[in-house]
């Protein structure tokens, strides 16, 4: 559940916040988990297992190159509030 969160996040703020991305993104994991359970049998656990493994290596590989960011932009005065100061020059 938290892969899932943090992969729909990463899409609704990297779509400039988006709602119909984040719904979009919903509806259509809800959409193929009916069809996968619709499908599987006695694979049931098997299929579990590598749609957890899918979310959390997309979700580990968003957190990773997004810097932890995940597409949020960065605000005036975010400089300043780590210890930097705005419009430094690197020496």
């Amino acid at each position: 559940m938290t892969a899932q969160s943090l992969i729909i996040g990463w899409l609704y703020n990297a779509s400039g916040g988006s709602l119909p991305v984040a719904i979009v993104a919903h509806s259509a994991h809800d959409t193929a988990d009916g069809l996968r359970l619709a499908v599987t049998t006695d694979t049931q656990a098997a299929a579990d297992l590598l749609q957890l493994a899918l979310y959390v290596t997309a979700a580990i590989a968003v957190v990773v190159l997004t810097h932890g960011r995940l597409g949020m932009r960065p605000t005036v005065g975010a400089a300043t509030m780590i210890g930097q100061r705005p419009n430094a020059v690197a020496p």
